[in-house]
């Protein structure tokens, strides 16, 4: 029977990326546009990133691991954050597929 992974020390929603300041300083001294990447969780930090900064991009991956149709589910108004807890254990099946997406 397979192990489920330790996530507890995981399981809030983490409001703003531990990299924002570091790519918002980057974005600011060059004439390149950049990407922030990890993360970012909700529609309202993505928004939030972009107005106050001079990044131009937001990437995302385990939101979308968790929930591939989140953006289109942005785009019908439905702005709750995504349901990823960022447990990581995507990453360790052979096809990144979330483990708890039986559960959406």
């Amino acid at each position: 029977m397979a192990r489920s992974p330790d996530c507890s020390a995981r399981t809030k929603l983490i409001s703003s990326s531990a990299a924002e300041s570091a790519a918002a300083a980057l974005a600011a001294s060059v004439n390149t546009p950049v990407v922030l990447i990890g993360g970012v969780r909700s529609l309202e930090t993505a928004n939030a990133v972009l107005a106050k900064t001079a990044i131009q991009y937001i990437a995302l991956s385990r939101p979308l691991i968790r929930e591939p149709n989140l953006v289109s589910r942005w785009l019908a108004d439905d702005h709750r954050p995504s349901s990823c807890i960022s447990c990581n254990a995507c990453y360790r099946t052979h096809a990144h597929a979330c483990i708890f997406a039986a559960r959406l």
